[in-house]
């Protein structure tokens, strides 16, 4: 799925005003010093094991849950500061996370390494 049309989709985040897209989520969220984390969970730490389901599979079908449960997977959020709530994101809202720190640290780094008269010239003017 393209990225720009998966970031049109409208969703509810009372922590930063209510509904809007996810794109200008995470736009309010890195205003706002949010910081992502990207952490590898396998089926058991990801919550996805269901005993009662398993205790009802044969014992071959349980070799194959367990198996299922065993793969590793990518699992994406995004924390406010200085709280220990987060909100779970997509791959996509993670990436366009990723290219907005991306773009203001080149742009931090393209800042610092101007001259004094540059640096007047890059604030006044329209960057």
């Amino acid at each position: 799925m393209n990225i720009a049309i998966s970031l049109t989709k409208k969703v509810n985040y009372p922590e930063l005003g209510g509904v809007m897209t996810k794109k200008e989520f995470i736009e309010r969220a890195r205003a706002a010093q949010w910081t992502t984390q990207a952490r590898e969970l396998n089926g058991h730490q990801n919550g996805e094991y269901n005993r009662r389901h398993f205790n009802r599979l044969t014992g071959d079908a349980q070799k194959e849950y367990e198996k299922k449960l065993e793969k590793v997977k990518t699992v994406y959020s995004i924390h406010p500061p200085a709280q220990s709530s987060f909100y779970d994101i997509t791959a996509s809202e993670y990436q366009y996370f990723q290219s907005l720190e991306n773009t203001a640290a080149t742009e931090r780094a393209k800042y610092a390494s101007m001259d004094t008269e540059e640096r007047k010239t890059y604030t006044n003017s329209d960057r």
